[in-house]
């Protein structure tokens, strides 16, 4: 699961840590806002931990 937050939310950053989410990166300056840049930052959160997935049937 793919979290994208505007990176200067902090009680969202921390809520989403919280339920276990990390940090996978951040992107600089992608919009602005009353005059100013804002940065988007990516949290992901594994959901399935099994090292090989079920496979499709074709």
């Amino acid at each position: 699961m793919v979290a994208a937050i505007e990176a200067r939310n902090t009680c969202s950053l921390a809520l989403h840590r919280k339920l276990g989410f990390v940090d996978a990166g951040v992107l600089r300056q992608v919009g602005t806002k009353f005059g100013e840049w804002l940065d988007l930052s990516f949290l992901t959160l594994q959901l399935d931990d099994r090292a090989v997935p079920d496979a499709v049937p074709r």
